[in-house]
This record gives structure tokens, C-alpha cells and sequence, in this order.
């Protein structure tokens, strides 16, 4: 028996996983059609009276937070000295 690799193993469970979700997705339009009426399509629906937009809308707070300075990020610099390499973190 020849061993799968993982291209032939993706080739041949992708299109099942495809039909499947499909599937579900279609048995779940047919088992529960009431779901699409219950979310409001957009906030413009009815009278004016029903719906204050104003009520809905809330004044942003922002807090500013100050953190200390970070000093600079130390990195490892490498030259030559004497003819010999050192290499230390500045």
C-alpha cells in the first residue's frame, strides 16, 4: 500500500468537506426559518416614534494612560579588536 501524501489527502477530503458543510447549512435553513425574522434588517423599519436613535447613541470616554520612557533595546554588536572578534550587548 502506497503511503498518502498530505497534497492527495487534502485533494480528496476537501471536496467531501465542502459538500457537507453545504448540508448543514441547508438543514439548518429548513429546521429553523424563523431565525431570519427575528434579526432586524436596519433600524429605519417602522415609525418614527418607535424607534429614537438618539437613545441608542452613548458619549465615547477615553483615558489616557501615561507609561514610563523604555530605554532602548540593547542588541549584540560584534567587531574586531587586536585581531580577535568580541562581542558584547550595547
Amino acid at each position: 500500500m502506497s503511503s498518502l501524501s498530505r497534497r492527495t489527502l487534502v485533494m480528496h477530503l476537501l471536496p467531501g468537506a465542502t459538500v457537507a458543510g453545504a448540508g448543514l447549512l441547508a438543514a439548518g435553513w429548513t429546521l429553523k426559518p424563523d431565525l431570519a425574522e427575528a434579526t432586524p434588517l436596519s433600524m429605519g423599519m417602522g415609525t418614527e416614534s418607535q424607534f429614537n436613535l438618539d437613545s441608542l447613541v452613548e458619549d465615547a470616554q477615553a483615558v489616557v494612560v501615561s507609561r514610563p520612557h523604555r530605554r532602548a533595546r540593547r542588541r549584540r554588536v560584534c567587531w574586531w579588536r587586536r585581531g580577535r572578534r568580541v562581542c558584547t550587548w550595547r
